[in-house]
């Protein structure tokens, strides 16, 4: 275990060195490819080596050779998945890699992973949305999953999935619909990013207008109006609410 741990972060400060150096360094692929390999095999123990080594994937000659293996990681799922998914949108942004990435990142949002990284996930997801070779089915059903999400998860993660449900909801102006008299079909986690049954109207938005401390905030949603809640206003709610 601890030569396991010795190796892991030997390799984190070779990196690290490698990117703070201005000297040009020849076969960093196939010492990359080989980390990454490595990086997948000590699965949590690992996040550290593989977020400087998708830092680093810029330095290199060709950064595209790592998809498969970031692919590979984003399969296995667990946190990892969500950091390898930062180099895929790298590369995606970059390079033009030919992959599914609404689709991909869509199956990424669970809860686990929202509670384990949330800041990277709804991070991920912003940048990804505001992509210009987007439907607005993909938008709405990012949206759609993100509510749902939000009613059942804490006010430490809700508030957080809320400000970035407003800047969606203000770039795309998605509350302008009204819903539907009868829905095909209602939305559950399973519900696959292509399905364009399901009402996609913000039910969540109506359902949480009275929550005694996010109803100020959900009223702008539904506005379409960008909102900024910070950890700071939540805690005053709460304690004023404590306090009677």
């Amino acid at each position: 275990m601890v030569q396991c741990e010795e190796e892991l972060i030997a390799k984190i400060e070779y990196w690290a060195d490698v990117l703070d150096s201005e000297d040009i360094q020849e076969d960093l692929e196939q010492k990359l490819l080989d980390d990454l390999e490595y990086a997948t095999q000590q699965k949590s123990m690992g996040i550290d080596l593989l977020c400087i080594l998708i830092d680093a994937l810029p330095i290199l000659n060709c950064p595209t050779i790592a998809v498969d293996n970031l692919v590979t990681l984003v399969h296995q799922g667990g946190r990892a998945a969500v950091h390898a998914f930062r180099g895929l949108l790298l590369l995606y942004t970059q390079y033009s890699i030919d992959i599914d990435m609404f689709n991909i990142l869509y199956n990424l949002t669970t809860f686990e992973l929202m509670r384990d990284e949330t800041d990277l996930l709804l991070l991920l997801i912003s940048d990804l949305l505001h992509s210009s070779n987007i439907s607005i089915l993909t938008i709405r059903m990012f949206v759609k999953k993100l509510m749902f999400m939000c009613m059942r998860s804490d006010l430490d993660i809700a508030y957080k999935i809320l400000n970035v449900v407003g800047v969606i909801c203000n770039r795309y102006k998605l509350n302008a619909g009204h819903a539907k008299s009868n829905k095909p079909n209602e939305y559950t986690m399973s519900t696959p990013l292509s399905d364009g049954t399901v009402d996609t109207y913000l039910y969540e938005l109506d359902a949480l207008k009275d929550h005694p401390i996010l109803n100020i905030y959900i009223r702008e949603i539904k506005q379409n109006k960008p909102v900024v809640i910070t950890e700071k206003e939540i805690n005053k709610k709460l304690l004023s609410i404590i306090e009677g």
